[in-house]
């Protein structure tokens, strides 16, 4: 979604790039007294040459519309688990939900998603995609140990990658180390999306969309991974740029 751009003789004195406006989805805390977004995703935005909005959880729906007619594209960043009743089923081994958080990011992913607006998702967010287009999560996995002790730039763990999917073309590679910090996953996939990278357990890693033109999601934390392994850049690179 391309806008006008502010022009020499419009009355105003500061002006701002109106392209590549990314809405980056915020958490809240555990009192509910504030928002919260880790400060990574902002600066992968910014290097990425986009323009970051923060979004926080919503109750109106009109606000989705008027949020998503403002953004070319959404990052669904991570935080904490999905309450299980949104995919059917009863809590088992999920830990500490935000219902609010969870309402609000499954109706602008669907809403993003009907008007083909470019999606990342990281983590949770990658959780959120696939909730959103009818799939399910694994609420505590077992094998390998996915979430690291060491620290958070570092890779700890193997992933393999599909050929042939936007992520592959991306990082240029069938198999790579990645960091780690979750316990759920996703289970069965989403209407319209295929898994694009898995951990030698068998947990998926990588998850994308058939039907549009760049919708992809990745457990592994990206936004920490970008500036010791510069290689990670271009998912936020291709992502603004296909905005």
């Amino acid at each position: 979604m391309k806008r006008r751009r502010n022009s020499p003789n419009d009355p105003v004195e500061k002006t701002f790039s109106m392209e590549h406006i990314i809405g980056i989805t915020c958490g809240t805390t555990v009192d509910g007294e504030k928002y919260y977004l880790p400060t990574p995703y902002v600066r992968a935005i910014e290097k990425a040459e986009g323009t970051p909005l923060l979004v926080p959880p919503l109750e109106l729906k009109d606000n989705f519309t008027r949020i998503l007619n403002a953004v070319d594209g959404l990052l669904l960043a991570g935080g904490r688990d999905l309450d299980p009743i949104l995919y059917g089923e009863e809590p088992t081994g999920v830990r500490r939900i935000d219902p609010g958080r969870d309402f609000s990011e499954l109706q602008i992913t669907k809403l993003a998603l009907r008007k083909d607006i470019p999606i990342l998702a990281i983590c949770r967010g990658c959780q959120v995609l696939n909730v959103a287009t009818g799939g399910t999560l694994n609420q505590h996995i077992q094998g390998l140990k996915h979430w690291q002790s060491a620290p958070v730039e570092y890779p700890t763990h193997e992933i393999e990658i599909k050929k042939g999917t936007i992520l592959f073309n991306l990082l240029k590679s069938k198999k790579l180390r990645v960091n780690t910090f979750h316990h759920q996953s996703v289970r069965a996939l989403g209407t319209g999306f295929i898994a694009s990278a898995k951990a030698k357990d068998g947990v998926i890693e990588g998850i994308e969309s058939k039907n549009h033109k760049f919708v992809v999601g990745v457990q592994f934390h990206i936004e920490h991974l970008w500036e010791s392994i510069p290689l990670f850049k271009e998912l936020f690179v291709e992502f603004v740029k296909n905005t």
